[in-house]
């Protein structure tokens, strides 16, 4: 075992484990299907957020607006200084 969360996550029926092993597969311990779905979700969502984020910046199709806005604004503070 490599790492190991033990979470309660709200609408679930009881605590769960989530573990994950040395070839970083996870493995969810908990007492019904749903609440292992759940977990599940958590650990995606756990080592993934960024991935989740960016798929989310994809779909709407804003993912270049965050590097654009940051490169616009340092550009035009560049300029002012000048």
């Amino acid at each position: 075992m490599i790492q190991s969360i033990t979470a309660r996550i709200a609408g679930s029926s009881g605590a769960l484990q989530i573990i994950w092993d040395q070839h970083g597969f996870i493995h969810v311990l908990a007492g019904t299907v749903d609440d292992a779905y759940a977990g599940l979700g958590y650990a995606a969502g756990y080592e993934r957020l960024w991935q989740i984020h960016l798929s989310t910046l994809y779909a709407t199709g804003t993912a270049a607006m965050p590097t654009y806005a940051r490169s616009s604004a340092g550009a035009s503070a560049r300029s002012a200084g000048s």
